[in-house]
C-alpha cells in the first residue's frame, strides 16, 4: 500500500511538472476589473488543483486508517489548498475576473490553509519529544519522567496499554512537566505553538479580508497585516525548528549510534524518520513563507505578484512537496514506535536522581560508560 502511494504521489507531481509549461492565457483576456495582473494559467491551476486533491485523499487515507485523528488539519489543510487552486479557475472567465465572490475565498484558501500544515508539525514534533523521553500518555494522571525498572515496557504517545510507574520514579503532574531533551515541556508544543499559529492565522485573515477592498488604502493596510502576519509566523516556526534541532543534538550526544542521521536513516530508526519528516517538510514551509514575505513585500506591482509561474513554484510546489512527504513516510507509524534508547534512559535517570547538571557530551558519554 505505502509503494502505491508513493508511486501515485510521484506521478501526481510528475503530471504537474509536465503541466506547469503549459501556462498561457489561450484566448482569454485580461479584463480592466480583474482582480488578478493575469489571466490564471489553465494547465497549471488545473494540475495544482489535480495534485492537491490526489494527496488530500491519501492524506484522509491514512488519517483514517491509523486513526491518528490529532492529525486531520493536514488533509483539512489540503482539501482548503485545492478548493483554493480550484477557484482560480473560475477567475479565467472574462465574466468572474473582477469577481469578489469568487477572488476572497480563493485568496483565503490559498494563503491560509499552509496554516494546518504548520500545526501538524508542531503537534508532531511534542508528540516526538514526549516519546523519546518515555513520558506516559496525556490522559494519565501521573506523567512518569523516565520508565523504571519496573515500567521498561515503554507506552507510546500514540496509544497502547497505560504503564504504571514504580515508585522509585519521580513522576510530575500537569502539563508543565519539563524533558531535558526540550527547553519548552513536550506537553506545551500543541498548546504554545499551535496558539501562535491560530493567532499568526487571524492577523493573516484580517490582512487578506482587507486586500480583498476595492479602496487602496485598506489594501495597502491589509498588505502590510499580512506582511506581519507572516513574519511572524516564520519566527515562530523558526523557533520551533530550532527547539527541535536542540533536542535532536542532545539525543545525538546521548547516543550517537542510534540518532546519528545517516545511521538511522539507514536503519529506519523511527524517530529519525519523524524528525526527517520535520526537518523536510520545515525547511520547505520556511521556503514557502520568505515567498510571501518578499512578494508583499514588493507590493501589487512587484514581480512575484504580477507573474504566476512564482506562485506554482515558490507557493504551491513547496508546499505540494511537503504533503508528498507527508504521504510517503506518513510520521504517524513510525512515531507510534518511537521509544527511548537505553542511554537516552539512564542519562534521563540520571537526571531526575540528580546526578547529571548539564546535558553535554562529556557527562553524557561518562553516563553511558558508567551504566549509569
Amino acid at each position: 500500500m505505502r509503494r502505491s502511494n508513493a508511486r501515485l504521489a510521484a506521478t501526481s507531481l510528475f503530471v504537474l511538472f509536465c503541466l506547469l509549461p503549459s501556462a498561457s492565457a489561450d484566448d482569454v483576456q485580461l479584463q480592466p476589473d480583474s482582480a488578478l495582473a493575469y489571466v490564471p494559467s489553465l494547465g497549471g491551476n488545473a494540475a495544482v488543483t489535480a495534485v492537491y486533491g490526489i494527496l488530500c485523499l491519501l492524506l484522509f487515507f491514512w488519517t483514517f486508517k491509523n486513526r491518528a485523528w490529532w492529525a486531520l488539519c493536514e488533509p483539512i489543510g489540503a482539501a482548503f489548498s485545492c478548493l483554493g487552486y480550484g477557484l482560480r479557475l473560475l477567475l479565467r472567465q472574462n465574466s468572474q475576473q473582477g469577481s469578489r465572490a469568487v477572488f476572497i475565498p480563493m485568496y483565503l484558501f490559498v494563503i491560509l490553509s499552509p496554516a494546518a500544515f504548520l500545526a501538524f508539525n508542531y503537534i508532531l514534533g511534542g508528540r516526538l519529544i514526549v516519546a523519546v523521553t518515555a513520558m506516559t500518555p496525556a490522559n494519565a494522571q501521573d506523567v512518569s519522567l523516565v520508565r523504571g525498572p519496573e515500567n521498561a515496557k515503554r507506552v507510546g504517545c500514540c496509544g497502547s496499554r497505560k504503564a504504571k510507574p514504580s515508585p522509585s520514579t519521580p513522576t510530575r503532574k500537569g502539563l508543565s512537566q519539563r524533558s531535558p531533551l526540550s527547553m519548552i515541556p513536550p506537553r506545551l508544543y500543541t498548546l504554545i505553538f499551535v496558539l501562535s499559529d491560530v493567532l499568526t492565522f487571524l492577523i493573516q485573515a484580517a490582512g487578506g479580508a482587507m486586500q480583498t477592498s476595492n479602496d487602496y488604502a485598506s489594501i495597502k493596510t491589509g498588505g502590510n497585516i499580512f506582511l506581519a502576519g507572516v513574519i511572524l509566523q516564520t519566527v515562530s516556526y523558526l523557533f520551533f525548528f530550532s527547539v527541535i534541532l536542540q533536542a535532536h543534538w542532545k539525543l545525538y550526544k546521548c547516543d550517537p549510534e542510534r540518532y546519528s542521521m545517516v545511521k538511522g536513516i539507514k536503519r529506519r530508526e523511527p524517530a529519525i524518520t519523524v524528525l526527517v519528516t520535520l526537518y523536510v517538510t520545515g525547511i520547505l514551509i520556511i521556503i514557502r513563507s520568505l515567498f510571501r514575505v518578499v512578494e508583499n513585500g514588493q507590493g501589487y506591482n512587484g514581480t512575484l505578484y504580477t507573474h504566476e509561474i512564482y506562485s506554482f513554484t515558490l507557493d504551491a510546489l513547496p508546499l505540494l512537496l511537503v504533503l508528498a512527504v507527508y504521504v510517503l513516510l506518513w510520521p504517524s507509524r513510525p512515531l507510534s514506535r518511537v521509544e527511548p534508547s537505553d542511554a537516552v534512559v539512564h542519562y534521563l535517570q540520571a537526571m531526575s536522581r540528580g546526578k547529571t547538571s548539564s546535558t553535554s557530551s562529556i557527562e553524557m558519554s561518562q553516563a553511558n560508560r558508567d551504566g549509569l
